[in-house]
């Protein structure tokens, strides 16, 4: 159920990032953090919260792990963008891979019940 309503609260961040890439709106930031970065954090809240789900429903624990932890890289390379710059290209199409990860989720998240 948790995991449900975070997806869902996660939507407007993937909507505002959509429209970044598809130029409609010129946001880069809310309440000077990056938009990119609370993607970012979004993202990953998600899939732990999925891996916890798992577990207290005790549902394929380990396959959670692991699908759950390889979801996790593009976010896990915009943390480590923040230390490290990584290659441009790459983090060109962040925007693209984040928004599309957390709109799946939470349109999944509307249709997906105990």
């Amino acid at each position: 159920m948790i995991d449900n309503i975070i997806g869902i609260a996660t939507l407007p961040v993937a909507i505002l990032l959509f429209l970044n890439i598809f130029g409609v709106l010129g946001m880069n930031e809310v309440l000077g953090v990056s938009l990119l970065l609370i993607a970012a954090v979004a993202h990953v809240v998600n899939q732990v919260v999925n891996i916890v789900v798992a577990h207290v429903g005790d549902n394929w624990v380990i396959l959670s792990y692991v699908v759950h932890i390889i979801m996790m890289i593009p976010s896990i390379i915009c943390f480590i963008n923040i230390a490290v710059p990584m290659p441009e290209k790459i983090m060109a199409q962040m925007p693209t891979m984040l928004a599309s990860f957390i709109f799946l989720e939470g349109i999944y998240s509307f249709f997906v019940g105990d």
